[in-house]
């Protein structure tokens, strides 16, 4: 019944009325038990539920995409045969199949939803199948449409969900709620079947915690009887262990302070199996004041733990496949870069002469190689780079950058495209600005993405250009403009998206990953800053990027050994003084590497892992070791432990080269012990600079001009 305090305030309650002899009279003792915070439990448990099961159902549900054209199925996910019974390729075979499935009451429904789903409605409706079985399932139908660019539809998708059990749920609890509304005040007896039949367990214990009464369903969750029950048994004989220290540790305080909310326990059935259960409790007390029994609701939870259970499962799963996604990128980077390091570095080591000079013709094969070489070396680079910053181990070091010195780099790395498209190339760099605090690395790659996206969807004789102004007075902004395709409203928020083009036709017309402005996002993100984008459909588009003008407190700046660009001087030390051990187990990476060196002048030694290198190392004292990080025997991590802790090699600068890519290899191999890191495929240019600058360092000429 419902019930208005004098407050105003509405509560649920929950009557019944007893014969009692109380001091040789009869009496009738009505209690009445406030049920409103139960109800709001059992509605809030029933939203929690039904949230969670979109969630861990959802692989349950059937996926069904149909062709309005050609009138027939195209997929229908693997689902549909436990829910409807059928084998996907009777449906197939026989569309109608699906027609014949629904039952006759609710198909011509269906089908006036079904065909204005194929003229291109959304729709939503629910009906009734009947399996082979005989028996009749819910179907919850969510259908839309997808259309092609001229508006047509071109496939109906429908997701599909036997939702029998909630509507089974629905219509119990529409029954329960008229059977409390409608009888609750007219006949004890139906309320006492309420209270027998009801989806709580209801128990009362007395002073001494023996069970006093017991409701139909505990009993039946329990498999006892009332008469095992009633008056034998105590509260504890039917509870874990763990669930007896949970019960003497709350005790005291229930008693004093009349309730407990939603603890857990775990009965223990008859047959020894456990049911865990969430219990209310209220303390009953006489009218001195004394605790003279409870009344406890309990709820079976069996459901909500499993879903607990398989979620905490799916997490379990989750950080596997994600262990695994970094594992396949570690492996496929090295597997990648290894043969990569030698296209780059023999079409290198050819171009700038080692092994003789070249014809035009030839100069020009070898320019196609190395430059198409470093373009899936850049494909390879983006997608560490994008794993780099989900992991949070990107490395980004703030210094005073140049923006004109930026902006001149950058368009060098465009203008040889921009020439072969006919392009005009602009720049405008505020006066007001001429250095900021930023990544110059990543900021470089930032406007390089930008002007390269810009050049390669703009049409022969268009435009691109570059400006940077100031924001406001704490932020800049860098502005690519372009007289290019454009691009539709539609499509502007998936262009930031890895891996996403802005649509099929241009995925088949221009070359690229999507990785590009992913890229431009994250870093700029990283910078505290954020990304743009203006474009109209045919007249171009304008890309921007906002980041702050000084840095957050705290960020190191560092300085390479690879962009000193001082003068080398010179030394006493003559080049066939110095000594280099290459070690490397794969004999291309070998072969050019150590030719490179010779014709540099330097004597060089060679071994194929580390095991060799230890003892190459001990006979012939290099000045300087290159060293390769995954070989048999004796991996490099490894080896360059122990030559730091040999003394004689405490201090001998070793260069780590390595295909290993992934967060964090860099980190090891300097933890190891190595002086300097370079991923392969490795420039000669750059590792001829960096053995430079650490032979000029330790006191030796950096060789030969």
């Amino acid at each position: 019944m419902v019930l208005r305090s004098k407050s105003g305030e509405t509560r649920v309650v929950l009557g019944s009325m007893e014969v009692i002899e109380l001091n040789h009279e009869t009496c009738v003792l009505s209690t009445t038990i406030d049920i409103t915070t139960r109800l709001e439990m059992e509605e809030e448990l029933r939203n929690i539920e039904q949230r969670f099961r979109q969630l861990a159902d959802n692989i349950e549900e059937v996926f069904w995409i149909f062709d309005p054209v050609e009138k027939k199925e195209v997929y229908i996910s693997p689902a549909f045969e436990k829910i409807w019974m059928r084998s996907i390729q009777s449906f197939f075979n026989n569309p109608e199949l699906f027609f014949e499935s629904i039952l006759p009451e609710d198909r011509t429904y269906v089908r006036e939803v079904t065909s204005r789903q194929a003229r291109g409605e959304k729709t939503e409706m629910k009906y009734r199948i009947l399996r082979p079985d005989g028996s009749i399932r819910w179907i919850w139908d969510h259908g839309f449409p997808i259309f092609d660019e001229q508006g047509k539809v071109i496939r109906v998708v429908a997701i599909l969900a036997d939702i029998s059990e909630q509507k089974k749920a629905e219509i119990e609890l529409l029954e329960l709620n008229q059977n409390l509304e409608q009888h609750v005040n007219e006949r004890t007896a139906e309320v006492v079947d309420l209270y027998e039949n009801a989806p709580a367990g209801y128990h009362s214990l007395d002073v001494n915690g023996v069970f006093v009464r017991i409701n139909k369903t505990e009993l039946n969750w329990l498999g006892y009887s009332r008469e095992e029950v009633l008056g034998t048994k105590i509260f504890a004989d039917v509870i874990t262990a763990d669930s007896k220290r949970i019960f003497n540790e709350n005790y005291p305080n229930f008693k004093k302070q009349g309730w407990i909310r939603d603890l857990e326990f775990e009965l223990v059935r008859k047959d020894g199996s456990i049911l865990p259960v969430l219990l209310n409790a209220t303390a009953i007390y006489d009218e001195h004041g004394s605790y003279v029994m409870s009344r406890s609701t309990v709820i079976d939870i069996t459901e909500r733990k499993q879903a607990e259970m398989r979620l905490r499962t799916a997490n379990i799963e989750l950080e596997k496949a994600s262990k695994l996604k970094d594992e396949f990128l570690a492996n496929m980077s090295h597997e990648l870069r290894t043969p990569l390091n030698a296209i780059i570095g023999l079409s290198e080591s050819l171009q700038i002469g080692t092994y003789g000079e070249l014809a035009p013709r030839q100069e020009n094969i070898l320019r196609v190689i190395r430059e198409s070489g470093q373009h899936l070396l850049e494909l390879i680079n983006d997608i560490l780079d994008l794993s780099k910053i989900e992991a949070g181990m990107l490395d980004i070091t703030y210094e005073t950058v140049d923006l004109k010195a930026v902006c001149e780099a950058s368009l060098l790395m465009v203008n040889e495209a921009a020439r072969k498209k006919e392009l005009q190339i602009s720049t405008s760099i505020t006066d007001q600005i001429q250095a900021i605090k930023a990544d110059k690395r990543r900021l470089k790659q930032m406007i390089v993405n930008l002007l390269s996206n810009a050049v390669k969807f703009t049409p022969q004789f268009g435009s691109v250009g570059l400006e940077i102004l100031p924001e406001n007075d704490n932020a800049i902004r860098f502005t690519v403009r372009d007289t290019g395709i454009g691009i539709s409203g539609e499509q502007l928020e998936n262009l930031f998206k890895p891996f996403v083009q802005v649509d099929s036709s241009l995925a088949r017309k221009f070359e690229g990953t999507g990785l590009g402005l992913a890229l431009v996002r994250q870093l700029a993100e990283i910078h505290n800053g954020s990304v743009g984008v203006e474009s109209t459909p045919g007249k171009g588009s304008n890309f921007y990027f906002i980041i702050p003008r000084q840095p957050l407190q705290g960020f190191a700046e560092e300085e390479s050994l690879i962009s000193n660009d001082a003068p080398l001087e010179q030394s006493s030390v003559t080049p066939s003084s110095v000594t280099i051990l290459l070690v490397e187990d794969n004999p291309t990476n070998m072969m050019f590497t150590g030719d490179y060196l010779t014709a540099k002048g330097f004597n060089l030694v060679t071994a194929e892992n580390g095991l060799q290198a230890l003892e190459q190392a001990a006979l012939y004292t290099p000045n300087l070791i290159l060293m390769d990080i995954q070989m048999p025997e004796m991996d490099g991590i490894e080896t360059i432990r122990r030559l730091r802790s040999t003394p004689k090699f405490a201090t001998v600068p070793i260069i780590a080269l390595t295909a290993l890519a992934m967060p964090g290899d860099r980190d090891r191999c300097l933890e190891a012990g190595a002086s300097e890191y370079l991923a392969k495929p490795v420039s000669l240019k750059k590792l001829f600079a960096m053995v430079s600058n650490l032979l000029e360092a330790h006191g030796y000429q950096s060789g030969p001009n």
